[in-house]
């Protein structure tokens, strides 16, 4: 197995100010992928993430090229939506997040 998702939560954790948390066996059942003190962070990593996401923002970026690009996706039925960002556009808004 490749060790890219492991990465990605490593990434993940040092740009939020969070850490990674290490688990054995128990993958994902009892704790998040990052510990974090004001979000519970869970990483996926895909070869492929839908064109949806990535043509989004794409779409936004194009609108403005001055501002961060911000993705907001619903599911028919679904309730709320869903807001989408590169992580390195959430943290140059936000920083590494720590607890207030």
């Amino acid at each position: 197995m490749s060790e890219a998702w492991k990465n990605a939560e490593r990434i993940a954790a040092t740009a939020l100010g969070g850490m990674r948390n290490q688990r054995g066996a128990d993958f994902s059942a009892r704790m998040p992928d990052v510990s974090h003190p004001l979000f519970t962070v869970e990483v996926k990593y895909r070869k492929v993430l839908p064109r949806l996401l990535r043509l989004g923002l794409e779409q936004a970026q194009r609108y403005d090229g001055t501002k961060p690009p911000l993705l907001v996706v619903r599911e028919r039925y679904q309730r709320g939506a869903l807001v989408v960002l590169r992580l390195g556009d959430f943290v140059d808004l936000f920083g590494p997040l720590r607890e207030p």
